[in-house]
């Protein structure tokens, strides 16, 4: 996206419409300005009044109308604007390969929804009401000032033109102050975030003072920056409002020169003047449209590193539809990182649960990612029970419980069943089978309570189960959960294991798991996964 796509991302209609509601306001302001000094010449008698009247009043009547059409208009594009940047951003971060999402860092994502967004609503509102009605009127202007007396419009233009050069000279030396600004607020939105993400590991380990002292170098240096900006945009307003001033003198002094040799009217001269207004104000203006054009560059930059993120493909390299479950020489490795599977292969089977162990580093969970399609495979197969290797049909076939008891900002009851099509009762019943339904009914607004932040009211133990309901309440042919019963109480954890153990009955369950004494308890086909990337397979 340019500068010129920027103008159009939200909606074309209602940027045309609100550039031509500003230009029609100006329009007829210039109009009623021009009329002002023919009445002069021309005097009012009662039969010229009697004309006129109706035509003053139709004319105010419109700039009145387009007056406060204009704000309405405005806040419709708006809307219109920053939804639809929203809307691409979020399809964007939703539906991009998640390698290339892993590049961008949290600093980048939360600058850009808030700062970069509203910079380019901030520059296309600039240039639709501002920029553009200015150029329009200062050249209306500049024509009927050179009616009157060329020498006038000589001068208004000259000063124009002067100043546009001048300006943009100036203002190419803040591109990289803007850029070097833009960093540092996606540092400091990283630092913010991972300080919010995970405060109570700050407060546990006593590291307030540290996270505030970086926090508050990192602010001094950015508001360093913006006195930087500051002074820059200062210098740079000093020869606009110069220019303004010569030109406002030229025309006024010219004008009265040009009435005492009797070359122009005194109707001319008040129009002249009150017309340069319309030359004057968008040399002063047009400094702040160079600003938020330099700073829209930036902004554009950065939005473009989204926009540029390739859309996952339809179909998953790799995935195999085949009767059985498992890996065939299977390859793979985060971008830029050593192998994390290295011609692995290996078996799920059918009737009992697959247990994979292993230490850290070892890769489970990556498994659990390359088995949804979430990291597409470097080489090898990946053999699921799905009609087709569709990311549809693999994510409909493979249902997930990862270690985060990831909960929306819903009730009770959305969040268990988002992405299912079970019914309620069926809710029920998981819930009464986990001991939840009675802990829910204890809440004051039962399963329509609306969860805070983090899942809050909820403790570790309900997350965890909610989320659990939510994976097994989807109709999947593979299920795999990841240390589904940590923080959950023993009794509750049993209920679920014989869940577990009753699903694997007909369905592929793949289980990632360092509890040994669950394994002996549930035995199942155990896969160690060891650091060599070797695979063996054990009963027990």
């Amino acid at each position: 996206m340019n500068h010129v796509n920027a103008l159009r991302a939200g909606n074309g209609g209602r940027s045309l419409m609100l550039c031509c509601i500003v230009i029609s306001g100006k329009t007829v302001d210039i109009i009623i300005r021009w009329f002002s000094g023919q009445l002069v010449d021309n005097g009012v008698c009662r039969e010229t009044f009697l004309v006129a009247l109706p035509l003053i009043l139709a004319v105010c009547g419109i700039h009145l109308l387009l007056h406060f059409l204009e704000p309405y208009v405005g806040d419709q594009f708006e809307a219109s604007y920053t939804g639809s940047l929203f809307s691409r951003l979020e399809d964007k971060v939703l539906y991009s390969k998640q390698e290339q999402i892993d590049r961008r860092s949290i600093g980048e994502f939360s600058t850009c929804f808030t700062s970069d967004v509203y910079g380019l609503l901030r520059y296309s509102k600039r240039m639709l009401q501002i920029l553009v009605p200015d150029i329009i009127s200062f050249v209306v202007c500049i024509f009927l000032l050179v009616h009157m007396k060329p020498a006038l419009g000589a001068a208004g233009l000259i000063s124009g033109l002067a100043s546009t050069f001048l300006m943009s000279r100036l203002s190419r030396s803040m591109a990289k102050g803007l850029n070097d600004y833009q960093e540092k607020l996606k540092k400091i939105n990283g630092l913010t975030s991972d300080g919010l993400f995970n405060l109570e590991m700050v407060k546990v380990n006593g590291m307030e003072q540290g996270l505030t002292e970086t926090y508050r170098e990192e602010l001094e240096q950015l508001h360093r920056i913006k006195r930087k900006l500051a002074v820059r945009q200062a210098v740079l307003s000093a020869p606009t409002m110069t220019l303004s001033f010569v030109t406002l003198a030229v025309i006024a002094f010219c004008g009265g020169y040009f009435v005492l040799k009797d070359q122009l009217s005194m109707g001319q001269l008040l129009s002249a003047v009150t017309l340069s207004d319309y030359v004057v104000s968008p040399i002063m203006r047009f400094e702040n449209s160079l600003v938020q054009y330099r700073r829209a560059g930036v902004n554009l930059k950065n939005f473009n590193r989204f926009e540029e993120m390739e859309r996952e493909d339809e179909c998953i390299p790799g995935i195999i539809p085949a009767a059985e479950c498992g890996v065939r020489n299977l390859f793979f490795h985060y971008p830029e990182e050593k192998d994390i599977y290295n011609d692995l292969s290996l078996d799920f089977e059918k009737g009992r649960i697959n247990y994979i162990v292993g230490g850290n580093g070892t890769g489970k969970s990556t498994l659990i990612k390359v088995m949804g399609g979430i990291y597409e495979i470097v080489g090898g197969k990946i053999c699921l029970p799905v009609k087709s290797g569709s990311r549809t049909c693999v994510r409909d076939a493979v249902s997930v419980m990862t270690q985060d008891s990831l909960l929306f900002a819903d009730s009770v009851r959305a969040n268990m069943l988002a992405g299912t099509a079970a019914s309620e009762e069926k809710m029920y019943g998981m819930c009464g089978k986990l001991g939840l339904h009675d802990e829910i009914q204890g809440m004051e607004n039962g399963y329509d309570t609306i969860l805070q932040e983090k899942g809050a009211p909820l403790s570790g133990g309900q997350k965890r189960r909610i989320a659990f309901i939510r994976s097994v309440l989807h109709e999947a042919e593979v299920y795999v959960f990841d240390e589904p019963t940590v923080g959950v109480d023993l009794e509750n954890s049993v209920c679920m294991m014989e869940y577990i153990k009753e699903l694997a009955e007909k369905h592929y369950v793949i289980m990632i798991t360092h509890d040994i004494e669950m394994i002996a308890r549930y035995p199942g086909n155990v896969i160690p996964l060891r650091s060599d990337l070797e695979i063996v397979s054990n009963d027990l």
